[in-house]
């Protein structure tokens, strides 16, 4: 299984998944591009925090902390 951080393809299968279940029309994430040219563990780390971000920017959730 792909990993969101590095990969589109769980965003564009999560999309398709609303496209079906809800309506053709709509999206969740989108146009999603993760980062994926890393050199080492500790830019790994950093890329995979920074892709975290642009995926949780990029769908648009809203997530309420209590």
């Amino acid at each position: 299984m792909e990993n969101i951080l590095f990969s589109n393809t769980p965003a564009e299968e999560l999309n398709k998944l609303v496209r079906t279940k809800i309506a053709e029309h709509l999206f969740l994430i989108c146009h999603y591009e993760p980062c994926v040219d890393v050199f080492s563990e500790d830019a790994k780390f950093v890329a995979g925090c920074l892709n975290l971000y642009k995926a949780v920017i990029d769908s648009s959730c809203i997530i309420f902390v209590s």
